[in-house]
């Protein structure tokens, strides 16, 4: 049995122990910003964490994902939830990605332009690095 790419190594979630945001309601499209350490632009929820950002996806509903790599919980990073959409072919319309990693940035892209469906559109946008 073939093994798809994004399916060799990866540092995974527990995805079955997350539970939904709001489990039986029907959620409006939302821009979701996935960093633990720059809050969100306005007219974005705030995921600081993969299983927060997994959560959402789960929902359907994401209109634009912005994903950093580094989420200040290793091994989980943003190439986490990347091949959490890969694997359970679930993806917003739009992903930005705003990672300062050059190398997290690079992995994450190449994993999306090898396997996202055409509809979805890919850009990088890196941000600076937040200040303490």
């Amino acid at each position: 049995m073939a093994m798809h790419k994004a399916a060799r190594c990866r540092n995974t979630l527990h995805y079955s122990k997350i539970r939904p945001l709001c489990p039986g309601k029907e959620v409006a499209h939302v821009n979701v910003f996935v960093d633990d350490t720059r809050t969100p632009p306005a007219g974005y929820r705030w995921a600081r964490t993969a299983e927060q950002a997994v959560q959402y996806l789960r929902t359907g509903n994401v209109n634009l994902l912005s994903l950093d790599y580094n989420l200040g919980t290793p091994p989980i990073t943003g190439s986490t939830i990347v091949h959490y959409m890969i694997d359970n072919n679930i993806y917003p319309q739009q992903i930005v990605i705003h990672s300062s990693s050059p190398a997290g940035r690079r992995r994450m892209l190449r994993l999306l332009l090898a396997h996202k469906p055409e509809s979805v559109t890919v850009r990088v946008r890196p941000l600076r690095q937040a200040r303490d």
